[in-house]
């Protein structure tokens, strides 16, 4: 038996929230993550001795290798 077409439209509509809410969830753990690890990884630093220089350019590092791959990133998905 087939389907209606509003049935059809309202399954593909529920699909794409549930998506949606997936993509979001990931999105927000993932900044969660990498903004938790900034803490952890300066605190570590300054644990283990590490002087305010070190610890300052491991943050530096931490926001300059991002922003290297964000330049290639943004190529390839405006090629896509």
């Amino acid at each position: 038996m087939r389907e209606s077409p509003d049935a059809l439209h309202a399954r593909r509509a529920l699909i794409l929230r549930v998506n949606l809410l997936y993509l979001i969830s990931l999105t927000v753990l993932c900044h969660a993550g990498f903004h938790g690890l900034r803490v952890t990884m300066s605190l570590f630093a300054l644990n283990r001795g590490g002087s305010a220089f070190v610890v300052g350019l491991l943050m530096a590092l931490s926001a300059a290798i991002p922003m290297l791959l964000g330049i290639a990133a943004g190529r390839w998905t405006d090629r896509v």
